[in-house]
């Protein structure tokens, strides 16, 4: 799988994303509080005298919206990082923000959550704070360490490294896989048949909605519930054969167009100026693989050095044509003429 060729990276974020993450941990806390008024029981320690329909209301919607955009969002930034900079790259990134908070953390948190259940259990049955030894038996987050609320987050772990080992695999074993499942999603009934596994995950719960156990090796049908939004997100979305025909003859000549309606007041000298004076020779073998489409990770396997050498490369020759991504410098180098066919071909060997 790792002969994928992803979009080139511009280094823009994409704060709309962040946004959604924002509102997903602000739904979090409604949820939790929530649970505390609902009328069906929840893994909860504690639970209000006044419950309401309402509360299951908002609390099932939430569930239903929240951990699905979570995994999607996941598979996403997964998807997008095994894409950038390799599955190495996608295995010590998810290490370090997800595995080593998880190691640090997880046994403090688990700690502290069994204390203060404990002690809200106490207030619930004797009406009054304290640690009864006849409470505890009753607690079930002694029965044997598990994930508490962390879940998602050891269940996300193990689905990206599950991903940087499938993308060393050959990608042609995945290829009718994910063709098949691009086609269903453009079919007005595929989402019926993608929300079969869904169906067959959550079909022996309750109400048809997956509690996750919280367990260090969660059930098969955990995994096939959240990985099924895991997988989706992280698909390739390649246009058809026409569709990207026409965009390769065409974008090329669209952005040209725009690009010398917005530099007709440039000066006219630096069209005659050398490439060497603008850019390096390692900034235009560069800019050789950047035109033909190349991601930073793999620049960097075809010229033998590493993908943050070659991304310092890409913001110089950006800012040296004073431009905001990739494409940008692509166009700007044409049409002023500073890295000519014959330059890129001679330097590239």
């Amino acid at each position: 799988m790792g002969k994928h060729s992803p979009p080139a990276d511009t280094g823009t974020r994409l704060h709309a994303l962040d946004n959604l993450r924002a509102l997903l941990m602000w739904l979090g806390i409604v949820l939790h509080v929530e649970a505390i008024y609902a009328v069906q029981r929840m893994p909860n320690a504690w639970r209000d005298d006044q419950r309401t329909l309402v509360a299951d209301v908002v609390v099932s919607s939430i569930h239903a919206f929240r951990m699905p955009a979570f995994f999607i969002l996941g598979g996403f930034f997964a998807a997008l990082l095994v894409r950038s900079r390799g599955p190495d790259g996608l295995l010590r990134h998810r290490l370090m923000r997800l595995g080593l908070p998880f190691a640090l953390f997880w046994p403090l948190l688990w700690l502290a959550s069994g204390v203060a259940a404990l002690f809200f259990m106490n207030l619930m049955v004797r009406d009054e704070w304290g640690l009864d030894t006849q409470v505890v038996p009753n607690l079930p987050i002694l029965d044997s360490p598990n994930t508490i609320h962390l879940w998602f987050l050891w269940m996300l772990l193990w689905l990206c490294v599950a991903t940087a080992v499938l993308w060393r695999l050959p990608r042609a074993w995945f290829a009718p896989i994910e063709s098949a499942l691009a086609w269903l999603a453009r079919q007005p009934w595929g989402f019926v048949a993608l929300a079969l596994p869904l169906m067959l995950a959550s079909a022996a719960y309750p109400r048809g909605v997956l509690a996750p156990a919280g367990a260090f090796l969660p059930e098969w049908n955990e995994w096939l519930y959240h990985g099924s939004f895991f997988v989706f997100a992280g698909l390739e979305r390649l246009p058809d054969q026409r569709t990207a025909y026409l965009l390769e003859l065409l974008m090329p000549h669209m952005h040209l167009a725009l690009h010398r309606m917005r530099q007709r007041e440039a000066d006219e000298s630096s069209t005659d100026m050398a490439p060497v004076t603008i850019l390096s020779k390692r900034e235009i073998q560069v800019l050789h693989w950047v035109r033909h489409g190349k991601t930073n990770f793999e620049i960097s396997q075809i010229l033998g050095i590493s993908p943050p050498t070659v991304k310092n490369h890409v913001q110089k020759i950006m800012r040296k044509l004073n431009v905001n991504n990739r494409a940008q410098a692509v166009g700007k180098s044409a049409t002023l003429r500073l890295v000519t066919h014959t330059d890129l071909q001679e330097v590239a060997r």
